[in-house]
């Protein structure tokens, strides 16, 4: 018989002091705010996938040397010993069930020591589950959830938000729920799952890779010569206002979807938002303004002219270009964009960087810190060649990755390190909006950084004040 039980949890850790990443030990939570409706097997589940998480998260949040065996598949040393517990298939299936373990706690390996290499300092994290369903069919479950994890990396007046979407499986032998199966919708999990990972391999081809790839970035396209006129400034720190206002943050009295701008559609249900919001960010740090009227019209600094356009209507209309909201299409917009001065649009540098390649290149290059704030990252986690997410940079404190926070959506992050990628990534510099008309009286805004949660705080200033800094 199958059963689905819906239900929100939360589970919320202690904010403590500032911590590297082995300073202090993981304290399992003591309430799991159990759901009156629950089972006592739905209690039993929740609680072995919650524990089972908690173990992983102390080992790649806080260094702690975590046995993830228990409660899980990997704990049964003899399929033979549970003949009369468990049925033949499961027998079967018992070498994969354990694989699948063990490539979760080599990933949790793997990020505990590239954390603790890069040792930034961070208050102790905090946790909250969100329960889709859990499902029992037989002496067989899957539950899946969102995990919001929050916490201050030292030095930041801004939360570190991060969302990851988990389905876990579990059997059910002689009575214990056993994890069989832990996977999530990060790009981790679609590069290596499967793939004989290794931590100690794959940490020994990062740092190798630091060293072969150090100088292996190319520019693609460069922004034209800016002409003299007729031309909206890009404001870096608009762009980075606007990413840590439309991403979510630890009220957990707001879904996720409370914090995507209700003025444009979003399109994570549906192939993923990062780059519709990585395009609002780039729009919004052109001081567009931001109203519905504004967006059905594609005011500038949208582009709906010419033969290369980028633009969205508003989610009472709907529609966009697919350079807009595809990481693979934006690319190819700036590099066609690129190709003339003069035809209205937006113009950009667009800079590939190696495999773990950090950013003094594009120091090297002339560009400062605060001209890498606000820059577009197209990620390429499988180096291929292609272009898989789009993050928005958002603190750039020095070259190295791990000095960089981004904030990104699906999934939705906040904040985040930008040290935990290690692949190939396109860094896209936003130079000049070209309007091919006059602007001097055009309305401007200024996005506050950072602003309040879910609002659109700006400062109104005419084009002549916006260009002299006086707003």
């Amino acid at each position: 018989m199958k059963k689905t039980v819906s239900f929100v949890l939360s589970v919320m850790m202690v904010l403590g002091l500032f911590t590297t990443a082995l300073a202090m030990p993981f304290v399992p939570p003591e309430d799991f705010g159990t759901a009156v409706s629950d089972s006592i097997e739905v209690v039993t589940i929740k609680n072995t996938v919650e524990n089972f998480l908690g173990e992983y998260n102390a080992e790649v949040w806080n260094g702690h040397d975590s046995d993830l065996t228990a409660n899980t598949a990997a704990a049964i040393a003899d399929a033979a010993s549970y003949a009369l517990a468990i049925d033949f298939a499961d027998r079967a299936a018992l070498a994969t069930y354990q694989n699948n373990i063990s490539y979760v706690q080599e990933k949790a390996d793997y990020f505990s020591e590239i954390r603790e290499t890069d040792g930034l300092a961070h208050s102790e994290p905090q946790y909250l589950y969100e329960y889709h369903d859990v499902t029992i069919d037989g002496n067989k479950a899957t539950t899946s959830f969102t995990e919001c994890v929050w916490f201050y990396y030292e030095g930041m007046d801004v939360e570190t938000f991060i969302e990851t979407e988990y389905e876990i499986e579990l059997l059910e032998v002689d009575g214990q729920w056993l994890i069989t199966n832990v996977t999530d919708n990060t790009w981790f999990d679609d590069v290596y799952k499967g793939t004989n990972f290794s931590a100690s391999e794959a940490i020994f081809e990062k740092n190798l890779s630091a060293d072969m790839y150090a100088t292996s970035s190319q520019v693609v396209s460069l922004a034209p010569a800016r002409p003299s006129a007729n031309t909206l400034d890009y404001n870096h720190e608009s762009a980075a206002g606007y990413a840590f206002t439309y991403t979510r943050d630890s009220d957990i009295s707001m879904s996720a979807q409370d914090y995507y701008n209700k003025m444009f559609p979003q399109y994570a249900s549906g192939g993923g938002d990062c780059m519709n919001f990585a395009s609002q960010c780039v729009w919004a740090g052109f001081s567009a303004d931001q109203t519905v009227a504004s967006i059905d019209a594609l005011k500038f600094p949208m582009d709906a002219y010419g033969s290369y356009t980028w633009y969205s209507h508003s989610r009472s209309t709907g529609g966009k270009t697919a350079s807009w909201a595809g990481t693979l299409s934006f690319p190819a917009y700036i590099k066609n964009s690129n190709q003339s001065a003069t035809e209205i649009g937006l113009k950009a540098d667009y800079i590939s960087l190696g495999k773990n390649e950090d950013f003094s290149t594009l120091t090297r290059m002339g560009y400062t810190l605060s001209d890498i704030k606000g820059a577009i990252c197209i990620l390429d986690f499988d180096s291929d060649g292609l272009g898989d997410h789009g993050i928005v940079l958002t603190n750039v404190n020095g070259t190295a990755r791990k000095d960089i926070l981004y904030c990104g959506h699906t999934q939705n992050v906040k904040a985040a390190n930008l040290g935990d990628f290690s692949c190939p990534m396109a860094v896209i510099i936003p130079k000049y909006f070209y309007t091919g008309s006059s602007t001097a009286n055009e309305a401007r805004y200024t996005m506050l950084r950072p602003v309040g949660r879910n609002t659109t705080a700006y400062l109104q200033c005419s084009y002549q004040a916006t260009q002299s800094s006086a707003c």
